[in-house]
Formats: structure tokens, C-alpha cells, sequence
């Protein structure tokens, strides 16, 4: 008898170690797993370029969409301007995918607020001087097609305008006036040719986050920064934290030397879950996997930048970029 207690009592020990043993293990393991997790959500967010470099990644997200495309973004004619050959890519993949039964969701501004705020961006630096000894910013506007960079929206407007009917020429747009006549007409047109455009944004400042989401859980999504005034605070501040995958990019902690827009590729369900309320807070009509926060009514998306920004937390930003569109 004795030994049997002696032996139970040795199992009984046993079982307590290995007991101890494994809740220690399965410790380690949360540890490790907490570990990982965090590591596949750095893997999984990645800076790609600055604007327009990120538009072959942009484009070679869409085309795996094969259910659904959500967008938050300032234009129909995204890149026409910077990268012209790049957007003739992004238009038509749009219209295939729909071809592809892949359903297109897009909120914008609306023309109204694109007259407010599109026309900055493409104002020299030095605007005051120059308006004082040349008016019509006619230099200014020389400049900006001699830019090799444009050549290909230059050879493309060419063709359209040949096309209309009185026949039209390029050469005619000398001031800045009849520039951004130009680029206002190509937004007409681009918003006829883009599909999936239902959600119009009234709104008197600049979107600070333009996003893509693909399926529900792919995203490119880009930040557009000012730091001319030291005052200017970062306009991503409606994002409560950022992976240490963006923080730590190069582009990020310098960002602050120049304007301009740089822009990451995620598959993190966290920070996509985020990306997606930051896009509802802006359009609440605008589907996302299939749902909208709002229904879709006149006043639903009228002023939400401004509704946003209202909270100290999150100050309105000024904007001026020249060469983006």
C-alpha cells in the first residue's frame, strides 16, 4: 500500500510539472503567436512610391479584384496629367473589370468642389510674383507643356480635340485660365468613361487619404502630406496608428522636406478595417463589401471633410501641389 501511495504521489507530481510545463508553453506560445502575428501585419504593409511611381502597383492590385472595387479619390482622371499612359491602363482595366461582373464603387468630389480645390494644385510657387508681370501666367503655362514628362496627355488631347466638332488645337491653350479649362473638360470626360462613379463629395479641402480597397481585403492607399508650414500637421491624423512597416520607410520620416504623396499596399484585416472606417467617415453612402453606413441620399456625402475635421484633433490642412492630377 505504501508503495502504491508512494507511486500515486510521484504521478501526482508528475502531472503537476507537466502541467506547469505546458502553461508555461502555451505562454510561450501566445508570445510567439502575438509575435508573428505582428510580424505577417509588417510583411503585409509595404510603402511602394511616391505619386505617379505607385501607379503600377495600383494597377496590378485592381486586376486581381474579381468580386468588388472600392474607391475613395479625388478625380476620375487619376494620373491623367502626371502619368498619362499609366491612367489609359487604370481606365480600362475599370471598364474590364466590370465587363467581369466585378462591381466598382466610387466616391469623388463633385465638379463644384473640384473647381475649388484642382486649380491650386497647379499654381506655381512663386504665384503673387508671377501674376504681377505676366497676368495670364503665360510662361507658367509654357512651361508646364514643355514638361516631357506631360508628353503623353499632350499627344492624347491632341487626338481628342482634333475630334470634336469644330475641330480644336492645343496650341490655343496659352493662359493658365484656358489650362484649367482644359483640365476641367477632361474631367467631364473622364467621368463619363470611368465606371462605378455613385458618390459625389461636396467638400471646400482635399481628401488627405486616397484608398482602394479590393474584395474587402487588399488596399493601396496613399497620404498626401505639407509640410511648407511647420504649423501643418500630417493629414493622415485620422488614423489612430500606423504599422511600424510604414513608420519606419524613408519616405515617411522625411516626408516632411517636400509636398507630395506617397502611397502603401496592405492585406492587414486590421489596418484594413481601419482604411475602410476612414473612407466611410469621408463617403457613408459609399459601398464597401457589399454595405454602406448610410443610405444613399442627396445630403448623405455633402461636407463630411468638414465633419471630420471639426474635432481639434484633426485641423484642416492647406494644399497646393503643382503637377497633380
Amino acid at each position: 500500500m505504501n508503495d502504491s501511495n508512494r507511486q500515486l504521489e510521484w504521478l501526482r507530481a508528475q502531472s503537476e510539472e507537466l502541467r506547469a510545463q505546458s502553461e508555461k508553453l502555451r505562454a510561450q506560445s501566445a508570445t510567439q503567436i502575438n509575435s508573428i502575428e505582428k510580424i505577417q501585419a509588417d510583411i503585409s504593409t509595404k510603402y511602394i512610391d511616391s505619386f505617379p511611381a505607385d501607379m503600377d502597383t495600383l494597377i496590378s492590385l485592381l486586376d486581381c479584384a474579381q468580386h468588388e472595387i472600392s474607391i475613395l479619390i479625388d478625380v476620375a482622371g487619376y494620373g491623367h496629367w502626371s502619368s498619362h499612359a499609366s491612367f489609359k491602363q487604370y481606365e480600362l482595366l475599370l471598364m474590364r473589370k466590370v465587363s467581369q461582373h466585378v462591381e466598382i464603387h466610387i466616391a469623388m468630389y463633385d465638379m463644384t468642389s473640384w473647381d475649388r480645390i484642382t486649380p491650386c494644385l497647379f499654381l506655381p510657387k512663386d504665384y503673387e510674383e508671377q501674376r504681377k508681370r505676366d497676368p495670364g501666367l503665360r510662361e507658367h503655362v509654357r512651361q508646364l507643356k514643355s514638361n516631357p514628362k506631360t508628353e503623353d496627355y499632350w499627344l492624347d488631347l491632341a487626338r481628342r480635340l482634333k475630334c470634336e466638332e469644330p475641330p480644336k488645337n492645343a496650341a490655343a491653350i496659352e493662359t493658365f485660365e484656358h489650362f484649367i479649362a482644359q483640365l476641367r473638360a477632361d474631367e467631364v470626360y473622364y467621368r463619363k468613361q470611368i465606371p462605378g462613379i455613385d458618390v459625389y463629395l461636396s467638400t471646400t479641402t482635399h481628401l488627405p487619404l486616397l484608398c482602394w480597397v479590393v474584395d474587402g481585403k487588399q488596399a493601396v492607399y496613399s497620404f498626401i502630406f505639407d509640410r511648407s508650414n511647420e504649423d501643418i500637421r500630417e493629414s493622415h491624423s485620422n488614423l489612430a496608428s500606423l504599422p511600424h512597416s510604414i513608420e519606419s520607410t524613408e519616405a515617411y520620416q522625411h516626408y516632411q522636406d517636400t509636398t507630395y504623396e506617397i502611397t502603401f499596399s496592405t492585406s492587414d484585416p486590421y489596418l484594413i478595417k481601419e482604411l475602410k472606417t476612414v473612407m466611410r467617415s469621408y463617403a457613408p453612402s459609399l459601398r464597401i463589401d457589399g454595405e454602406a453606413s448610410l443610405p444613399r441620399s442627396p445630403g448623405a456625402d455633402v461636407m463630411q471633410r468638414a465633419a471630420v475635421t471639426s474635432d481639434a484633433s484633426s485641423p484642416e490642412v492647406p494644399f497646393v501641389q503643382p503637377e497633380r492630377s
